[in-house]
């Protein structure tokens, strides 16, 4: 954060941070509860947060950052708010570049982060969109909160099922 380059400057309104718990619901019709002894210590929370730079260089004043998560097994999802005119319109040829920031390297651990998905979707839970297990627990890791949760993949022998713990209807 305090060596974040100059970037644009975010209210709030410009993007929702997803709210797990909801399209848990939605999907699945029913609260959802992850058990306490889940092995991929996965939670309804999104960590992501949408805050300022604290670079002390005057030329990055006002620079918005999105932090997705700060620490192991999180999750977290951003979305544009459509509501607020802040959306890609594909009919369009359009330009977007971005800072990604992984975490500190180390000898031992490599990169803190996973990976970073930039998606394009159109689910059916809009601004609450995140993969979900069939339980309707967050996909974490690997998945980036995008992909279908493989968590059984030496017995995984029905892909319908994988696809559908995804986000759905990728793309226009």
């Amino acid at each position: 954060m305090s060596t974040a380059p100059k970037g644009l400057n975010w209210n709030n309104d410009a993007f929702v941070v997803a709210n797990f718990q909801a399209a848990a619901e939605k999907r699945l019709r029913r609260p959802v509860i992850v058990p306490s002894n889940n092995m991929f210590n996965s939670s309804m929370t999104n960590n992501a947060q949408i805050t300022q730079s604290t670079n002390p260089d005057p030329n990055t004043k006002g620079t918005s950052v999105i932090k997705m998560t700060n620490d192991k097994y999180q999750t977290g999802a951003v979305w544009s708010n459509m509501n607020s005119d802040n959306y890609f319109d594909i009919q369009h040829p359009q330009r977007a570049s971005m800072w990604l920031y992984f975490g500190p390297a180390t000898s031992s651990t490599g990169f803190v982060g996973d990976g970073m998905a930039f998606v394009l979707q159109n689910d059916k839970n809009k601004e609450n969109s995140i993969a979900l297990s069939a339980d309707g627990i967050p996909v974490n890791g690997q998945a980036l909160g995008v992909w279908g949760a493989d968590w059984d993949h030496e017995n995984q022998s029905f892909p319908d099922r994988l696809a559908k713990t995804a986000i759905q209807k990728v793309g226009p």
